[in-house]
């Protein structure tokens, strides 16, 4: 050992146990002992780091540390005992007792010099501890005291205000934050970066390496969580460095969950590190000394508005892992791409936790719903959505156990507990407004995911409130219906029928029949509401969950008005003349017979058997009517109305086959046969609902009796219209095709099923050239189109699915950019605490030629202001009368009524347009 180090272990060595003897001193507050203590301690502390500096060069490294860790923890000591001397709210020094012995002698000459003792420790302590973090593994217990001495200064609960201003204390959270976040990219890119380019085995993380490289990341981000807690103020000032941390562990969550070598990091995360940057967002949000302002301020950067550009990179690309690296620690660009991943699961994680949030936190919280079905649309979240697992964390006694589970359940069932959170508070109005904007959602997956919470919804909340908005629905399915005719192509409205009546199948059977009685029950079903009908029962109304008098009475309503409807048909078929024109208006959705094929869709078995014979037997009859009729017609408008009536018949034949005679369903083969095989094309100008409804009839002959015999005309003709949709070659009629075959061929009685198969079917012919067929490739193609719909294999996407996945992924977004930008919306809007909430826009019906066809009278505006007016007079009224007799839940209770009112109000009144 040479001198030089003996004496440096000499100089730290009586440095300590000087600091040690001075902690006991009686007269440690004397004026002009502090000042020698003063220049004492600064002396040490620079003493130490210089030898921390340079200890790699010296041959005695662990004398050294020992001594430097005996000299921090008496120089924390002796610090510690002048900063409790501090008084917060005076410049006098607190009385120090020390062994029975009180010393104050209330000279305000001696406090500069303790906070300049104090601010100098901590100043020092926090130099040593950078210094520290960048020395390597040997300096883990340098780097341990240092930090946690200038917590445990920070965290005394006298002189916190002194030492705000002397301490640059947000420099200090930042620095932290800054370690913890340099040592999260170091992990990152152990993880996943650790096998080299062109090797295919990538070595798996174990949890020990992944649990060993989270502890210093845990270590820098508890202190900040520490120091923060204790001076939130300072804390705010970097609360957007706080908030990008927080957003890239979450995301390096996401990314690592997504490949399989490297589970175990991700799990770790989970468990270690993401529960700490939770609770140091949550200091932010639940802080008393912010105002509510700043609050949202914070939410508004943590979700930001979403960039239209899609992002550029996929998370589940393995050849990107260096640029998914690079993105996630690029300043430039956390507000899109793969950072999304990690604001999405913070927003998550917010929703999950609201109890330790303020109100009026959680209803800014419930404000950014809308921020989450956005994110949603983008194409990466999209394909993650549907088939990625992320680790669930459960606890037993004192074991941590992990369970992998899908996002979009996981999602679901995180929004669900939020609903029930939020139920009796503020923010719910907020939520019903979100439920309310965006029922008729564009995009599928956030519809789905809306609709899911609808009928949680009514599923669990009180009747009257279950009706209050069953009624909204109603009403606005009324006012949107058109008078005269309703197009296939509104989608908008029938989305928000197809919404109301699978929220139906979770409510009570009296709310089921009071949308009954309300849309509709009641006048003649061939007026207006026949309209409405329509498209209720077009969307799956469940009539099942009907009683039975309402149930028959809406089965035999439709029934006798289709009698009378074929019988007039009937006669006006038999009579027709070739120049005559039949009324093609009359081909619109609401008539009878595509009334009855809609009511025996959603009938069930049991329910069928309430339709009389008399009127089933009708149908086969109508339809060899209408094909007749058809051979017949020579202008195209002609031809388009009775193959429409035609694709009606073949649907409602196809429910009722079994209860058919079998000489009826062959005179309807025989001459369906003589219409599309004639020749001529009679069928190219038929609608996109025939050849579906072909499908949908010759499925259901599985269960007629079919001769096999080759010169039979019945034989023949089903043969032949196999041959002609198993030709199809667009994807659709192929799929219709196979389900069709596969179905009848499952079930049928018949033995020559080569027979139906034609030698050029779409599926025979080989994937390379498409020039040879073989009728082995289609059996083979059915088989496996069978195998597929029967089972699933695997719950986890191939490479080709996700590929496929994020294809749709970002076709869906293209549809809901262009839906977005078309003209003719319409906007749900409701009035929450004086601000309209805009909704996702919603097409309403219009004509050919774009005009809309809603439009207020004059008596209806004038009613709509009036009504207006009248709430405006009695909540002013109310409100001057604070003593009306009321207590305080009365009152609140009338608030919210008057509220619900003032939205019933708006939401009329946005249908019309001025």
């Amino acid at each position: 050992m040479t001198i030089f180090i003996q004496l440096l272990l000499g100089s730290l060595n009586f440095a300590s146990a000087t600091s040690l003897a001075l902690a006991k001193c009686s007269f440690l507050f004397e004026d002009q002992f502090l000042l020698v203590v003063e220049d004492f301690i600064s002396e040490q502390l620079n003493l130490i780091k210089d030898s921390i500096s340079d200890i790699k060069k010296m041959h005695s490294e662990s004398e050294i540390l020992k001594a430097g860790q005996e000299l921090l923890g008496a120089a924390i000591r002796l610090s510690s005992i002048y900063c409790r001397s501090i008084n917060s709210n005076s410049d006098l020094m607190q009385t120090y007792q020390k062994d029975g012995i009180s010393v104050n002698d209330g000279r305000k000459e001696v406090m500069p010099h303790i906070v300049h003792i104090a601010s100098c420790t901590i100043e020092n302590l926090y130099e040593l501890g950078i210094l520290a973090a960048t020395g390597g593994g040997n300096l883990v217990t340098i780097l341990n005291i240092s930090w946690k001495g200038v917590v445990s200064l920070l965290q005394l609960e006298v002189g916190k205000e002194v030492m705000a201003s002397k301490v640059n204390i947000s420099n200090i959270i930042l620095t932290l934050i800054s370690l913890a976040t340099d040592s999260l990219k170091l992990s990152a890119e152990l993880w996943i970066l650790q096998s080299p380019v062109g090797n295919t085995h990538l070595h798996s993380v174990t949890d020990t390496e992944a649990r060993r490289s989270c502890i210093p990341i845990k270590f820098y981000l508890i202190n900040a969580v520490r120091i923060s807690s204790s001076y939130p103020f300072q804390a705010f000032r970097v609360y957007d460095d706080i908030i990008s941390c927080v957003v890239k562990i979450s995301t390096l969550r996401f990314v690592l969950s997504n490949q399989e070598h490297v589970k175990a990091a991700s799990e770790a995360l989970a468990e270690i590190l993401e529960p700490t940057s939770f609770i140091f967002l949550c200091l932010l949000l639940s802080s008393g000394e912010a105002g509510l302002e700043f609050k949202l301020e914070v939410l508004d950067r943590l979700f930001p508005n979403i960039n239209s550009a899609s992002s550029e990179e996929s998370a589940d690309d393995v050849q990107g892992e260096e640029t998914i690296l690079g993105e996630l620690f690029s300043s430039k660009r956390e507000d899109r791409g793969i950072l999304l991943f990690g604001r999405l699961a913070v927003l998550l994680n917010l929703l999950q936790n609201p109890s330790d949030l303020g109100a009026e936190v959680v209803l800014g919280i419930s404000k950014k719903l809308d921020w989450l079905l956005d994110a949603m649309v983008q194409e990466d979240i999209y394909v993650s959505t549907l088939q990625a697992q992320f680790p669930n964390i459960t606890r037993s006694d004192s074991t941590t156990n992990f369970t992998w589970k899908f996002m979009f359940p996981s999602m679901l069932h995180v929004m669900k507990m939020f609903l029930i959170a939020v139920a009796p508070s503020t923010a719910w109005m907020e939520v019903e407004s979100f439920l309310f904007r965006n029922i008729v959602h564009p995009h599928p997956l956030c519809w789905e995911l809306v609709l899911e919470l609808w009928c949680f919804m009514v599923r669990h909340a009180q009747l009257d409130l279950v009706e209050q908005n069953i009624n909204i629905l109603c009403s606005l399915i009324k006012t949107l219906v058109p008078s005269n005719s309703i197009s296939c192509s509104h989608k908008s409205l029938r989305k928000l029928a197809r919404s109301l009546c699978t929220i139906l199948e979770h409510v009570p059977q009296s709310t089921v029949e009071l949308v009954y009685r309300n849309l509709l029950s009641g006048g003649d079903i061939i007026s207006n509401s026949s309209v409405t009908t329509a498209i209720l029962l077009q969307e799956g109304f469940p009539l099942h969950l009907l009683s039975e008098k309402s149930k028959k009475q809406a089965i035999m309503q439709i029934t006798s008005v289709f009698s009378e409807f074929a019988m007039k048909l009937g006669e006006r078929l038999g009579g027709l003349n070739s120049r005559c024109s039949p009324n093609v208006s009359s081909a619109l959705p609401k008539d009878p017979i595509y009334l009855l094929s809609l009511i025996l869709s959603q009938c069930q078995s049991e329910d069928l058997h309430q339709i009389e014979d008399e009127c089933i037997h009708k149908v086969p009859k109508l339809a060899v009517a209408i094909m007749n009729a058809y051979r017949s017609a020579t202008e195209s408008s002609q031809r388009h109305y009775y193959s429409n009536l035609l694709s009606h018949a073949l649907e409602a034949i196809s429910y009722v086959s079994h209860r058919l005679r079998s000489t009826d369903i062959w005179e309807v083969l025989t001459t369906l046969d003589g219409l599309v095989t004639a020749g001529d094309s009679t069928l190219d100008e038929a609608p996109r609902e025939f050849k579906p409804a072909l499908a949908s009839f010759l499925a259901s002959l599985s269960a007629v009796e079919i001769p096999e015999d080759e010169g039979n005309a019945v034989s023949k003709a089903i043969w032949k219209l196999y041959h002609l949709i198993l030709r199809e070659r667009h994807w659709a009629g192929v799929h219709l095709g196979l389900a069709s075959f596969g179905y009848f061929a499952a079930r049928t009685s018949c033995n020559e099923l080569w027979r139906f198969v034609p030698l050029d079917a779409a599926l025979s012919f080989d994937t390379e050239s498409g020039q040879k067929s073989d009728v082995e490739q289609f059996m083979s193609e059915l088989k496996s189109f069978l195998v597929k719909e029967g089972a699933l294999t695997s719950l986890s996407a191939s490479k080709e699915e996700k590929n496929l996945l994020r294809r749709e992924g970002l076709l869906q977004t293209e549809i809901l950019r262009s839906y977005l930008q078309m003209p003719g919306k319409f906007s749900i809007r409701q009035e929450h605490n004086g601000k309209c909430c805009e909704s996702h826009e919603m097409e309403i019906d219009a004509n050919e030629n774009g005009q809309q066809k809603i439009k207020y009278s004059d008596g209806i505006k004038e009613g709509m202001s009036l009504l207006k007016k009248g709430l405006s007079l009695l909540t002013d009224n109310f409100a001057k009368r604070q003593d009306g007799g009321l207590n305080p839940e009365q009152r609140n209770q009338l608030a919210d009524l008057l509220s619900c009112l003032a939205n019933t109000i708006d939401q009329v009144a946005s249908f019309g347009h001025s």
